[in-house]
């Protein structure tokens, strides 16, 4: 049974993802074995958990949920490319919600470096995980599955950028950041105005990263055109500022 508290902080949790699906133009549709909203909390919801698989995670549901669905209505709704590209509109939506609730706070760690007024910094790590028994192999192996992720060190929201694609060994990060565009490192964010000036902001933002690599022990090390990054294992791969 859930107490009053215990649904209260449920609906905070949520709140964002709420809100995300209740815009007009978020795509949703009304499916009766598994509705969208449902889809995506069940996601989530598996992400945070400890199941060890699919199956185990789709009885949690039908006995803590009570969803009504099957465990094949369960992963055909996980191959619905529909379906991606709402989680991926939803999470975008999201991320948007933290960055502009952050921006109302005025709470930007950055704010204290002058040089970096009016441009994006966001910074780049993968994680991987234990390849699933399902995965196929590459080159005769089974590589880990790994996910590229986006911060945005003004606010710290998190987006996805890509999954790892091995060709003939497991992808390395700087691989895999070298292979996107420089639209999908901008994370939406808008691209800046060309004038006699850019060439002098392109030098103080290298000398940002030369600092910045200086100080963490590691060489400068450019990823794209127009994008400054620094390689350093930790805490993230790579920064780079637009």
């Amino acid at each position: 049974m859930k107490n009053q508290t215990d649904q209260s902080v449920r609906d905070r949790f949520f709140a964002p993802v709420h809100k995300a699906l209740a815009e007009p133009d978020a795509g949703t549709r009304k499916c009766p074995s598994l509705s969208d909203r449902d889809h995506i909390l069940s996601g989530i919801g598996r992400v945070m958990g400890t199941g060890r698989s699919g199956c185990g995670w789709e009885q949690h549901m039908q006995m803590d949920w009570g969803a009504a669905v099957s465990v094949c209505g369960f992963f055909d709704s996980l191959k619905s490319a529909r379906r991606l590209a709402l989680v991926e509109d939803i999470a975008t939506h999201v991320r948007l919600q933290a960055d502009r609730q952050c921006a109302g706070m005025g709470a930007d760690p950055l704010a204290e470096h002058p040089g970096l007024k009016g441009f994006a910094v966001y910074a780049s790590d993968g994680h991987y995980e234990k390849a699933a028994a399902h995965t196929p192999p590459v080159g005769g192996e089974i590589q880990p599955q790994g996910f590229f992720y986006s911060v945005n060190l003004r606010t710290h929201s998190m987006g996805l950028l890509d999954i790892a694609r091995p060709s003939v060994k497991k992808e390395h990060d700087m691989h895999a950041l070298k292979r996107l565009t420089a639209k999908s490192l901008r994370m939406g964010e808008k691209e800046g105005v060309h004038d006699e000036k850019v060439e002098a902001k392109r030098a103080k933002r290298q000398a940002l990263a030369e600092r910045i690599a200086a100080e963490a022990g590691r060489r400068p090390n450019p990823l794209v055109a127009g994008c400054a990054s620094v390689e350093n294992h930790t805490p993230f791969q790579a920064v780079y500022v637009w």
